[in-house]
């Protein structure tokens, strides 16, 4: 270089981050979502411009070098607790999804270049960009017009949204359904029936149609659970169908004998007075099982994680008020073939839905089933 020259100036050569960028990556963070760069660039370069969007956890960086020499143990927990990844290569980023996936994650990866079409093919769900290659965007589940990632986070949050409420539909309907199958094996024991097919009408309204409706349209974005079908039947819906359905079949069972006996009913008249307690209890257990599916409050905890949202409790009080309105009024309860019961025995099946309540939470909070099963209830393992 020449000698005794004046600087003019200072030119600074750096990558340009987009506009939105800490706007999207804050409503990753809002819906739970959990954001890794797995790059071919040099660590540090990585780390700089992640701290630059804000991403947290850039402290520590793992290089390719470092996963060489890393068995499958501390290869798991190296992706599950880091972040940055830099100077990686296709094999190492297929292998680091997979690591992913054997933590239960469901991983999306976006990439741009054939470098990236082994851990695209691996994710649950595949990126790519408008401006990649024609390789990466013919494996790709999905590809961002204009490379514009601004859809993403409302896309997440309207999947998570759906999957969780579904989950609770599905946790309302397939506990009634095992209830009500369970009823069917006991009672008819007695030469009864549960249910007249109005009242079983009444009940299905009451405890699971307008119910499992709004439970999909209130459903909240949000990490959904982890937890396969196999074990939500084994964790929620065979603790609480099992004990509605001893609990039903007892009131069912002490009407009936009550009416045969005490009150000197014949029995068809003991079968109808049975059958309208058997529904009473029915509508009151389900609407208390609607809180338990979608926790307002931390009382309700046990068979799901608490959601804060009071709505579809409004809506159980609500259903429970119209019930009462059908058993007061005489023309609406004998068009839905129902008696009328005493005032105490009234009491009799509101206690009763309620110490209901107060054992199934007691069994879902202790894991009783699982622990009689023998298996582990932590939903991350």
């Amino acid at each position: 270089m020449p000698v005794n020259l004046i600087p003019l100036g200072l030119i600074s050569l750096r990558d340009e981050l987009r506009h939105d960028v800490q706007k999207v990556l804050t409503r990753f963070a809002e819906i739970g979502v959990q954001i890794k760069i797995i790059s071919g660039d040099h660590p540090q370069t990585v780390s700089t411009l992640a701290r630059q969007v804000g991403i947290a956890g850039t402290e520590k960086v793992v290089a390719g070098s470092d996963l060489e020499h890393m068995d499958e143990a501390q290869l798991l927990l190296v992706a599950e607790e880091t972040t940055i990844f830099g100077r990686i290569s296709p094999q190492q980023k297929e292998r680091l999804i997979q690591a992913l996936h054997s933590r239960q994650h469901y991983v999306a990866m976006i990439g741009d270049g054939v470098n990236d079409l082994l851990s695209l093919k691996q994710a649950d769900l595949g990126i790519a960009m408008e401006s990649g290659s024609q390789a990466t965007r013919g494996i790709a589940d999905m590809v961002l017009l204009k490379d514009s990632f601004s859809a993403l986070p409302a896309a997440f949050a309207e999947g998570q949204r759906i999957r969780n409420g579904m989950e609770s539909a599905m946790k309302l309907f397939l506990t009634r359904v095992l209830f009500l199958a369970l009823l069917l094996l006991t009672i008819p024991l007695l030469e009864g029936f549960p249910f007249a097919p109005k009242q079983k009408a009444l009940v299905t309204f009451e405890t699971i149609g307008v119910m499992a409706v709004a439970l999909a349209a209130w459903a909240c974005p949000g990490p959904p659970s982890r937890q396969s079908l196999s074990r939500l039947l084994v964790h929620f819906v065979l603790p609480g169908a099992i004990t509605l359905s001893l609990i039903a079949f007892s009131v069912y069972l002490l009407t009936f004998f009550q009416a045969l006996q005490y009150i000197d009913k014949n029995r068809n008249e003991a079968q109808l007075m049975a059958q309208s307690a058997l529904t009473t209890f029915a509508v009151c257990s389900g609407l208390l099982l609607v809180p338990f599916v979608v926790p307002p409050a931390r009382w309700w905890i046990g068979g799901s994680k608490l959601s804060g949202d009071w709505r579809p409790t409004l809506l159980a009080a609500g259903l429970l008020v119209i019930y009462l309105i059908v058993i007061a009024v005489p023309p609406i309860r004998t068009f839905f073939s129902l008696t009328a019961l005493d005032p105490i025995d009234y009491l009799f099946i509101g206690g009763a839905a309620f110490i209901w309540s107060v054992i199934q939470r007691w069994l879902w909070r202790a894991h009783v089933f699982e622990r009689f099963l023998q298996l582990s209830w932590n939903d991350e393992k």
